[in-house]
């Protein structure tokens, strides 16, 4: 049997370095995110010598949903999520190999 449980953190940041708060934006934080990853699989052998493995990925394994990131277009105010977070939610995958 093998498990794995990862952590993924990004720390609080700052959307714009040069804005300054409380003069162009009230708050100009991004709030920190966590979250995790697990995997559970099990490995086996034949008779034969061949191996065969199955196993269960879990992404973003309690769907934390990613800080909104407010900004400013031509258009007026929008709100964005930044590629550094999970921004697809939680995702399964099923895997299984055999080697001979």
């Amino acid at each position: 049997m093998t498990f794995m449980l990862q952590a993924r953190y990004i720390d609080s940041t700052l959307v714009n370095t040069t804005w300054r708060e409380g003069i162009e934006v009230d708050d100009n934080t991004v709030s920190s995110s966590t979250w995790f990853n697990g995997q559970i699989g099990y490995n086996g052998e034949l008779s034969n010598g061949s191996t065969w493995n199955v196993s269960l990925n879990v992404q973003n394994l309690f769907d934390r949903n990613p800080p909104v990131i407010a900004n400013f277009g031509n258009r007026g105010g929008s709100q964005t999520i930044s590629d550094n977070y999970d921004a697809e939610g939680r995702r399964y995958q099923l895997s299984m190999n055999y080697n001979f």
